[in-house]
């Protein structure tokens, strides 16, 4: 009776035991067909609910189907082969192995996923999720790290969030309706590019990308976050539609605190009004973007545009509005001293043409000698006395500012030599000695 009893309690517990501790690891080998249940296309044994999926065979990948009923619960998937695989069939409950796509490897069209459990998915080759490949989230985490690029293409669900880390860039183009936060960070990039509305909050973290894809300016119904060091990327392509960045904001609050990254590629007239974050959330923005106070400027493609925070019809968007094109400079550069001998302090002075504001960098090679203001004379200088023996190839670039063109000075040829040696000065008896030398000299020289 007891054995009995022991027994019982000892199936209990294995009962009890998480399926991530009985999973079995099945290698795909697909020596039949592309069907999972096949025991033979796993080297004999078919897997059960809660095994850990790998598929690193090529033979029958281009006809996987997942034949098991759907929702079958697996614990991980994995895709380790240089290749693309298209797996089509039912449903999975995915568990918190979470999925992995290696280096050189596709994953594309993917089946439907419900997740178990908050997970990992290690994205080192593209995924894409499209058509009916829907995820599901429920009420847990998706963390997708990795690095090149991916795309969420169907719907995703539920009131879990997703988390974006490394390198990777994650385009959203399908309907993002789950209501749980998405966070970017590593030195990620998050593409907007959902012509539906989008239910999720958006933060954006240091060293983190928010980007437009251009084409269908993103709805975003909660609140949008640009934190201190992430970015915002802003493209200008023209005035018409779709042909700069616009994402509209429609829950309070908005808040701004990273950078603004600006490309302009067109020349545009001066007062043209580009509105960058629609705000509909109702209250004003919160913070700047950094440097950029309100009426500051912004410098790129030859134009300066001026920042607000409370512009557009609402008078809360934030806007950029084109100034006329800045007028082109020249940098000439000289130096004080050259060529001159290792240990001598040389000044080189910028002049920059027209007279202009701003910075001046000066640079030996790509080393850096320093940034200074340019004065009244819009002239800069810096001085060094740390040049090495050899040739220098000294330039000075002028950063522009708010009506200027940035510009370069042609390379100045510094040459530092070896010192030479000096003279060593003779004493009073030393040159009296030498004085009565000669004259001994010049006295038997005479007599000859």
């Amino acid at each position: 009776m007891s054995t009995f009893k022991a027994a019982q309690g000892g199936l209990f517990v294995f009962l009890c035991l998480p399926l991530s501790l009985l999973a079995t690891t099945r290698n795909w080998t697909g020596s039949t067909n592309g069907n999972w249940s096949v025991a033979a296309n796993w080297g004999g044994t078919a897997p059960v609910a809660g095994d850990d999926l790998v598929f690193a065979n090529l033979t029958n990948i281009n006809v996987l189907n997942n034949d098991y009923p759907a929702g079958t619960a697996f614990q991980s998937l994995t895709f380790d082969a240089a290749t693309t695989f298209d797996p089509g069939g039912n449903s999975i409950l995915l568990g918190a192995g979470g999925l992995t796509v290696t280096f050189g490897t596709t994953l594309n069209n993917f089946i439907p996923l419900t997740l178990a459990a908050s997970q990992t998915w290690n994205a080192h080759g593209p995924i894409v999720l499209n058509g009916s490949a829907n995820l599901a989230l429920g009420s847990n985490t998706l963390t997708v790290t990795g690095n090149g690029p991916h795309v969420f293409s169907s719907t995703i669900s539920g009131t879990g969030g997703i988390t974006l880390g490394g390198s990777l860039t994650l385009r959203f183009n399908g309907n993002m309706s789950y209501t749980g936060p998405t966070i970017a960070g590593g030195t990620t990039h998050l593409i907007m590019d959902t012509p539906t509305n989008v239910a999720t909050p958006i933060t954006i973290n240091s060293g983190a990308f928010l980007d437009d894809s251009l084409g269908f300016p993103a709805n975003c119904n909660r609140p949008l976050t640009i934190n201190s060091g992430g970015t915002y990327d802003v493209v200008i392509n023209g005035s018409g539609f779709g042909n700069s960045t616009s994402i509209t904001a429609g829950v309070a609050p908005l808040t701004l605190g990273g950078n603004l990254a600006l490309t302009n590629t067109v020349s545009n007239p001066p007062g043209i009004v580009f509105t960058i974050i629609r705000n509909a959330s109702g209250s004003a923005v919160t913070g700047t973007f950094a440097g950029l106070a309100e009426g500051a400027t912004i410098v790129s493609g030859g134009h300066g545009f001026v920042v607000s925070y409370v512009g557009g019809g609402s008078g809360r968007d934030v806007t950029l509005t084109s100034q006329a094109p800045l007028t082109a400079t020249n940098t000439s550069l000289n130096s004080t001293l050259n060529p001159l001998v290792v240990g001598q302090s040389v000044t080189f002075t910028a002049t920059v043409a027209p007279a202009a504001t701003g910075n001046e960098s000066f640079f030996d090679g790509a080393t850096p000698l320093g940034t200074i203001a340019l004065n009244g004379s819009s002239q800069a200088a810096v001085s060094t006395s740390a040049l090495t023996l050899g040739t220098h190839n000294i330039t000075a670039t002028y950063n522009g500012d708010a009506t200027h063109s940035a510009s370069t000075s042609p390379i100045l040829a510094q040459v530092v030599s070896t010192v030479v040696s000096p003279v060593p000065a003779l004493d009073a008896r030393a040159l009296a000695a030498l004085v009565m030398m000669l004259g001994v000299i010049g006295a038997i020289l005479i007599k000859r």
